[in-house]
């Protein structure tokens, strides 16, 4: 492992047996611990939608099936024991989604790291994805697009994908998704069969930081996450995809109108 000069902290790689990867870093003056997963699946992966015709896809699942994991387990069923966990112990935590990537990061009393790990670990093993969690999450993703609709970063990035990206390439979609993106009927079948056609241990990779040895922490990683089941999905090929074209992307101006002067 190649680390920067400036870190000292001891570090190593493993791959359980399921292929997950793991990153270990053994910080032993923290007095806390962290856990990061990346899932090697985001926004480009939502699956068709199946009201329309033309192949259009359900807009925001990959978001929205971010939003859901954190609503309880077939083992932690309570939709907030893992935020109040969290809570109790000096932790937080937070998730995001991208084009291509959904990563899930925490931190917690060290002491407390391996109870953490069991709890966190169960979002990609057995999620319950309850009816009664789905009005609400997808009320929170509407809360966070009417939140987002002021933030110039997010605007640019929408227009370069509604207008500068060829029509009907991946990207030249609403990726992040709203209410009406995902009203579609059965969301919750929908939702099962995201998780299931693209969360695997394969395209997994997981990062424990904490005061505990590398050799714990590996233990740690065994213990939690040996037993995620490795559907041994491909990754995502867009080698072929194009995305700008010269008669669609090439030789336009757009000229935006800022919310505020940001002066950048």
């Amino acid at each position: 492992i190649i680390t920067s000069p400036q870190d000292p902290r001891p570090h190593a790689y493993a791959r359980l047996s399921n292929h997950l990867k793991v990153l270990l870093v053994s910080d032993p003056d923290a007095d806390k611990a962290a856990a990061c997963l990346f899932v090697a699946s985001g926004s480009l992966q939502d699956p068709v939608n199946p009201n329309k015709e033309d192949g259009s896809k359900i807009d925001g699942m990959a978001h929205f099936c971010e939003h859901m994991l954190f609503l309880g387990t077939e083992k932690y069923p309570e939709e907030n024991h893992y935020q109040q966990f969290l809570k109790d112990n000096g932790g937080d935590s937070n998730a995001a989604t991208g084009e291509e990537y959904t990563y899930f990061y925490y931190d917690v009393q060290a002491d407390k790291f391996e109870e953490s790990l069991d709890i966190f670990s169960q979002f990609f093993k057995k999620p319950l994805f309850t009816q009664s969690a789905t009005e609400r999450e997808i009320n929170a993703i509407e809360s966070e697009f009417q939140l987002n609709l002021g933030e110039e970063a997010i605007a640019t990035d929408q227009l370069e994908k509604s207008h500068i990206a060829a029509p009907g390439s991946m990207v030249n979609r609403f990726l992040i998704g709203n209410k009406e993106s995902l009203q579609v009927e059965n969301i919750n079948d929908h939702l099962r069969a995201y998780y299931d056609a693209n969360y695997s241990s394969n395209k997994m990779s997981l990062v424990l930081v904490g005061p505990q040895s590398l050799n714990q922490l590996r233990e740690f990683a065994e213990r939690n996450f040996s037993d995620v089941p490795n559907k041994e999905l491909p990754a995502p090929d867009y080698s072929n995809e194009v995305i700008f074209t010269p008669e669609h992307s090439f030789g336009r101006i757009f000229k935006v109108i800022p919310n505020q002067h940001i002066r950048q």
